[in-house]
């Protein structure tokens, strides 16, 4: 808070210092959790549920909702590892953050690739997603539900370390 002075009279003045992480995002997600969801989307949020109840460390990046994914943000540069889960097949992969452009997202990762290509066993591919892994499975037979959430988990835990491994130059 501060004040300015306008004549004989002061006026309170009010700076935002500190907003509070992933803010935007996270009255979008309200904003999506709202609105009504179709069989699709309900078929999300009970696979997102199901993975959340076997993995609850998982938690913290984001809840069970009708997305076909979930974006972890690695504590290294301005990469986010991605989760998704598709007709067919579950999958990871590597991309910028929300609104940076792929080619920045390609340019931070170029000095890392083929460290990250031998260490992740992907080619970099893509032009917006790079490094995508991809476990093909009947993703609507509940039976493989916890084989695909067992594998999602593991491999971005993989991918979050190699990046902080690689990127942080520990590698």
């Amino acid at each position: 808070l501060r004040t300015w002075r306008i004549s004989c009279s002061a006026a309170p003045v009010f700076e935002v210092i500190e907003r509070p992480n992933d803010w935007e995002r996270s009255v979008q997600e309200q904003a999506r959790e709202a609105r009504p969801r179709g069989a699709v989307g309900e078929f999300r949020r009970t696979f997102w549920t199901h993975f959340l109840q076997r993995f609850p460390s998982e938690a913290p990046h984001g809840q069970a909702n009708g997305d076909s994914s979930r974006w972890r943000k690695p504590p290294i540069g301005a990469f986010t590892v991605v989760q998704f889960l598709s007709q067919g097949r579950v999958g990871v992969f590597i991309r910028g953050g929300r609104g940076v452009p792929s080619s920045e997202t390609a340019l931070a990762l170029a000095p890392y690739r083929a460290r990250l290509e031998r260490v992740l066993g992907e080619p970099i591919n893509g032009d917006n997603f790079f490094f995508i892994k991809r476990l093909v499975v009947d993703t609507n037979d509940r039976a493989n539900w916890d084989r695909m959430s067992d594998w999602l988990h593991e491999q971005a835990d993989k991918y979050v370390a190699t990046l902080r491994d690689v990127v942080e130059g520990n590698h």
